[in-house]
């Protein structure tokens, strides 16, 4: 019953932020405000408006029309970590071992895309000289095999 409650609340958040022609749910006063709740659990605007940045940098779209799917995304994953945690899951070695490698790998994916956004953009001349100067690295030798079978 109250996943419905929370379906229509981002149905209506949802229609109320594209009624509004606003590209973005509502602004910095309102972040603390709650838009969900599962169990004790409360997912915030801030929440929604992070997971919104998170999509649109990895070059997802985001409209205002996807605001209610994205915030059914946001209570589907809270149940299931709710769930997650009632069985311990993060407590078993195997568990530990991967978020502790997922950690490292995002914390290097952050620190490469830093480095890199602070090169600046390359040129197409510069890639085609740079294509130029190691051409045998980007071409293949291709061999020619017959078989007779008798």
């Amino acid at each position: 019953m109250w996943y419905g409650l929370v379906v229509c609340l981002a149905l209506l958040g949802g229609a109320g932020w594209a009624a509004a022609g606003e590209s973005s749910p509502p602004a910095a006063p309102e972040t603390t405000r709650v838009a969900a709740r599962v169990g004790d659990a409360e997912i915030t605007v801030e929440d929604f408006r992070r997971r919104i940045e998170i999509l649109e940098s990895e070059g997802s779209r985001v409209t205002p029309e996807r605001y209610p799917e994205i915030l059914r995304g946001l209570v589907r994953e809270e149940l299931l970590l709710q769930a997650a945690t009632a069985e311990g899951v993060a407590e078993r070695p195997l568990v530990a071992a991967r978020l502790a490698q997922l950690r490292r790998n995002v914390l290097i994916d952050e620190l490469l895309k830093q480095k890199l956004a602070a090169l600046g953009q390359v040129s197409d001349d510069e890639v085609r000289k740079a294509y130029d100067d190691n051409r045998s690295l980007f071409t293949r030798e291709a061999g020619r095999v017959s078989h007779i079978m008798v």
